[in-house]
């Protein structure tokens, strides 16, 4: 009996669309950029599509995420993101440090001096709680 053809792929890039019934992921890898040197393929190359539905794209984030997070607390280690890989996928860096649980110094000054949720110690305004910003959107490549 033949075996079925498993991919074994390097991706340095994906998009994600998502619609009512269905979802896909397109892992693409970039062409490296050596100076002096000619470019021998495309600049992006795509290596796989995963097909699935919204659900199952929900429950693998969350997985992706718990196992992240296991193994930095084993590791002790954060595994550092740097802000122009953010920029390039639109994701705002407030919105990544909130979805890991990080906080940043404003909100540290803001705790301390007894600042709520959705409130402002710079000015007294700010976003109603649980109002968040969407980050990178659908087909966009991060």
């Amino acid at each position: 009996m033949d075996r079925p053809v498993v991919l074994d792929v390097f991706s340095d890039q994906f998009s994600v669309a998502i619609q009512p019934y269905g979802a896909l992921l397109a892992f693409m890898r970039a062409e490296p950029v050596i100076e002096g040197v000619a470019a021998t393929g495309p600049p992006v190359e795509l290596v796989a599509k995963v097909r699935l539905t919204p659900e199952h794209l929900k429950i693998a984030t969350f997985m992706l995420w718990r196992q992240v997070m296991a193994v930095e607390k084993e590791l002790g280690v954060t595994f550092p993101v740097p802000a122009t890989a953010l920029a390039q996928g639109s994701v705002e860096p407030d919105d990544f440090a909130a979805f890991w649980g990080q906080v940043n110094e404003s909100d540290k000054q803001d705790a301390e001096a007894g600042v709520g949720a959705g409130e402002s110690s710079a000015d007294g305004a700010g976003s109603p709680a649980g109002e968040t910003s969407t980050g990178a959107g659908a087909n966009t490549p991060a």
